[in-house]
């Protein structure tokens, strides 16, 4: 089984994916590095870069998935308060 793991260059996002992973599911990963770290993509997965906000890097990269487990949202609490749209735009 294929999962699409938005968000695995964050610590959450990573150790989902490497969960995953270990456990024998096949993992596309879709983050756009923002606020993650590109070391922290495990190497066994297929990397997508790009946003959740892009229709066609999405298209790209849940073709032939049975799930997702989106974890790309924003969580930086102090810029939530002076951004409120990007939040919800994105979360």
């Amino acid at each position: 089984m294929k999962i699409l793991v938005t968000g695995a260059a964050g610590f959450i996002g990573s150790v989902t994916a490497a969960y995953l992973l270990d456990h024998g599911y096949e993992v596309n990963v879709l983050d756009d590095l923002s606020e993650g770290h590109e070391h922290q993509i495990d190497k066994r997965s297929n990397f997508f870069r790009g946003s959740i906000l892009d229709l066609s890097a999405i298209n790209e990269a849940i073709d032939g998935c049975e799930a997702v487990v989106h974890l790309a949202g924003k969580a930086i609490v102090s810029e939530s308060t002076q951004d409120p749209d990007k939040y919800q735009l994105h979360n």
